[in-house]
């Protein structure tokens, strides 16, 4: 009762100060990480390109949880999308590139469907097949066309290593889940708000 109130009273006093409030110091690190690169997010609409569709469906999930929009792409991007990538990948948000994935195909999708969206998470899991080092830079690139936030999550911790090094030099923060890519989405969304 009365310490509900109380929050309330918290959430009005931050949001009249412009500040943020964050869960815990965790995030408080993250969504720092994220300012220094994202000072904004102009829209809703976050576009979510993966090789692996679990770690997308939660982050897509966390992303409906917190009212961003994680909307399918437009009956044109999915033309676009149908000439470059192979007939068994997802054409919808998001767009599951399955362990196949390259770095040109990451990277193509990125900035074909940059249009269409506000800002994507990429979800990175490390296979036999792919550099994620050769991913990242691809994805910096990319980032450098597109002129929109990328936030990553390249999962393995020493696996990755050298590829968030990478993301990095691009200005691409990484975080340890897409839940948390998710969760940094919406608190610079927020931001533009406050």
């Amino acid at each position: 009762g009365s310490l509900a109130g109380e929050d309330k009273i918290y959430d009005a006093a931050f949001k009249q100060a412009g500040i943020l409030r964050v869960e815990g110091v965790e995030e408080m690190f993250d969504l720092c990480r994220s300012l220094i690169y994202y000072p904004k997010i102009k829209g809703n609409k976050i576009g979510v390109v993966t090789n692996s569709g679990g770690p997308a469906v939660l982050a897509t999930d966390k992303l409906e949880e917190l009212g961003l929009e994680v909307p399918e792409p437009s009956e044109s991007l999915k033309n676009i999308l149908k000439e470059i990538l192979p007939p068994h990948v997802s054409l919808g948000n998001p767009f599951d590139l399955l362990a196949y994935g390259s770095a040109e195909t990451f990277a193509s999708t990125c900035e074909i469907i940059a249009p269409e969206y506000d800002a994507i998470i990429t979800i990175f899991v490390p296979t036999a097949s792919m550099d994620s080092t050769v991913i990242a830079r691809t994805l910096g690139r990319v980032k450098e066309k597109i002129k929109k936030p990328i936030f990553a999550n390249f999962m393995a911790g020493r696996l990755v290593k050298e590829a968030i090094r990478e993301l990095k030099k691009y200005g691409i923060p990484n975080y340890e889940t897409g839940e948390r890519c998710a969760s940094i989405a919406y608190r610079v969304k927020k931001r533009n708000s406050v």
